[in-house]
């Protein structure tokens, strides 16, 4: 396996370590798979008082599951918690589940990206009746003349920043962000993409100095910029030849299948903003387009930063944009 294309920092060093098996912090590698995640299904045991079933999907020998969740009677409630301790392969599952035929399930991340996809590769050959011997080993032998390519694939990169944007998939963000520094300059580093990425505000008439950027995602919590710097930001870009583009690839209020397909879902509001959201502890964020019942299109950018209790900043942000659409 080569993952040379980025370096071998998988996780930035301004993430929590607590929360290294959330999905959201999934660690970034040149050569992923699933998202670096696995899906930990919970069922419960043949009866009352039985251990529950612990099942781990795609099926690699890289994390172990320990059972210590036990069924209860059909009438109980699923009181399950899942966890695996940073620098552990072992997923802990606790709590109760009810006897009735149905499974609860949760994502947990792997910390080997590039062992995890070899691991499911062969996995994958064996299962189409292609043998595989040997052990997985990570390298980073890039390809020469003496190479046969047996397969190859491309994606748009489009499609992939409208998952980036409208479902807020930091892993996403993450893997686009090292993917630019890699093209650009040979290996994908947090470090270099941030240079790229403050060329690029320069290249749109913005100042580079009033954006404090770490990663890609925003889960550091050392990036820092102002209200009116992003609102600067949006207008900007809608300004660019590709704006079109850029905005189709943003959450719309009250549809599709993004982070705001059930907020500002009435008859005032739906469809009518177009905005990317942002989430830490006691962090709340909304900024894109809002198009007024005068016909008018609006630049937001509302920031809350330790001010609200979790989630409440969500009723402000949507009480503000309501109050926008309908005086604006």
């Amino acid at each position: 396996m080569n993952a040379s294309f980025f370096d071998s920092v998988g996780r930035h060093p301004d993430w929590k370590p607590d929360q290294e098996a959330r999905w959201y912090q999934a660690p970034i590698s040149a050569l992923s798979y699933n998202d670096n995640v696995v899906l930990v299904s919970i069922h419960p045991g043949p009866r009352a008082g039985r251990p529950a079933g612990v099942s781990i999907e795609p099926a690699v020998d890289i994390l172990r599951p320990v059972a210590l969740a036990r069924t209860v009677g059909q009438r109980g409630r699923v009181r399950v918690a899942v966890s695996r301790a940073a620098g552990s392969n072992a997923v802990t599952v606790s709590g109760t589940v009810p006897l009735r035929p149905a499974s609860w399930s949760t994502p947990i991340t792997i910390d080997d990206p590039p062992m995890f996809f070899g691991k499911a590769l062969q996995n994958r050959l064996r299962n189409a009746g292609i043998p595989v011997t040997g052990q997985v080993v990570e390298k980073p032998v890039k390809p020469d003349s003496s190479w046969l390519a047996v397969a190859a694939t491309e994606s748009d990169l489009l499609p992939t920043i409208e998952v980036c944007n409208k479902r807020s998939q930091g892993f996403y963000a993450e893997q686009i962000f090292k993917t630019v520094s890699a093209e650009k300059t040979g290996q994908g580093t947090w470090a270099g993409s941030v240079v790229l990425a403050k060329e690029f505000l320069g290249g749109l008439g913005l100042d580079p100095a009033r954006f404090q950027l770490h990663d890609g995602s925003g889960l550091s919590t050392a990036n820092r910029t102002a209200a009116v710097d992003l609102v600067k930001f949006l207008r900007a870009m809608d300004r660019q030849p590709y704006a079109e583009a850029w905005r189709s690839t943003l959450a719309i209020s009250g549809e599709g299948e993004g982070t705001l397909r059930h907020r500002l879902n009435d008859p005032l509001t739906r469809g009518q903003i177009l905005a990317k959201t942002g989430s830490l502890e006691r962090v709340s964020t909304l900024a894109g387009y809002a198009r007024a019942s005068s016909g008018r299109t609006y630049v937001f950018a509302i920031l809350f930063n330790g001010r609200v209790p979790n989630g409440g900043g969500h009723a402000i942000e949507d009480q503000l944009l309501r109050a926008l659409i309908a005086n604006g």
